[in-house]
């Protein structure tokens, strides 16, 4: 399979909300993204818009699990990038389970940050663990009249009665 250009994304997960949101925020990024809400709606979408790389929540409604519906759209995309995201503690042994089998899926934390996600995009594909803090950008200089709070006052203010 051919990377497309721009990166098609499919992303898969239960809560509307997130497929929809982090659609918007890579098409507007420059990336060709489409959401879809259930396993079934995963792999349809999957022969039909032959994603480069598949987006998938762990837990989705009670239906196979991210990592099964991986694995359904690697057997016919075998060149498709596979991430998988989670926000449980449930998710690490199915994660090892797949990885025995052979299966190297990509791996990141919820909460998603939008700006992690297209920087591993835009970055070589490989198995990993997003678990590195996102470097925070410095506080900006302190403005010049907070400076007058922390300074012990000596001196009242006379009243008109003093």
């Amino acid at each position: 399979m051919a990377v497309h250009n721009p990166l098609r994304v499919l992303i898969l997960d239960d809560c509307e909300v997130i497929p929809d949101t982090l659609c918007m925020i890579l098409n507007k990024s420059g990336f060709e993204a489409r959401p879809v809400y259930t396993h079934r709606a995963a792999i349809l979408a999957a022969h039909a818009f032959t994603p480069d790389v598949l987006l998938t929540g762990f837990n989705n409604c009670g239906e196979k699990n991210g990592c099964e519906t991986a694995a359904e759209v690697l057997s016919f995309l075998p060149e498709c990038r596979m991430i998988v995201f989670s926000g449980s503690a449930a998710a690490a042994p199915v994660l090892q389970e797949f990885s025995e089998r052979g299966y190297a899926y990509e791996v990141m934390a919820k909460p998603l940050h939008p700006i992690d996600l297209i920087n591993v995009l835009r970055g070589p594909a490989g198995p990993f663990m997003a678990d590195e803090p996102r470097e925070t950008p410095p506080l900006p200089p302190e403005p010049f009249w907070r400076r007058f709070n922390k300074i012990p006052w000596i001196f009242k203010r006379r009243s008109a009665l003093d």
